[in-house]
């Protein structure tokens, strides 16, 4: 991963934003939340990157990743696997 910040779009509604978040603070994870709810300019730029409203989402290096499983509740095991894949430091 570059020196770029990890970018997390969020809403405080959403429960696996929420549970990703938790991790990411667990972890030690150096992020930024936009969030698409307190920030039309956010939902903005999640909709342009990825053609809806979906979160979370990350934007990592100019790359966006889905920061959930579809249909499934946050897994902290596919946290970490996603991560370490990413090369995003964690401790």
């Amino acid at each position: 991963m570059s020196q770029d910040p990890l970018i997390v779009y969020s809403a405080e509604w959403c429960s696996d934003c929420q549970a990703l978040k938790s991790w990411m603070d667990s972890k030690g994870v150096a992020y930024e939340i936009r969030d698409i709810q307190k920030d039309m300019n956010h939902r903005f730029a999640l909709r342009e990157g990825i053609g809806k409203e979906a979160v979370p989402h990350l934007l990592v290096d100019g790359k966006w990743i889905r920061g959930y499983q579809v249909g499934m509740a946050f897994d902290p095991r596919w946290a970490e696997e996603l991560f370490r894949s990413l090369r995003i430091p964690m401790r």
